[in-house]
């Protein structure tokens, strides 16, 4: 039981941390695009 539930929590934490950084070049993207687009 506790070996299932921190392999769920540990892959939790890998799909946030991917998320966040799809998130974050996204943003980055968006802020290139407008400094040049200015």
């Amino acid at each position: 039981m506790t070996e299932k539930c921190t392999k769920y929590d540990s892959y939790m934490t890998v799909t946030e941390i991917g998320q966040r950084k799809v998130i974050n070049d996204r943003l980055n993207h968006q802020k290139r695009f407008i400094k040049e687009y200015n």
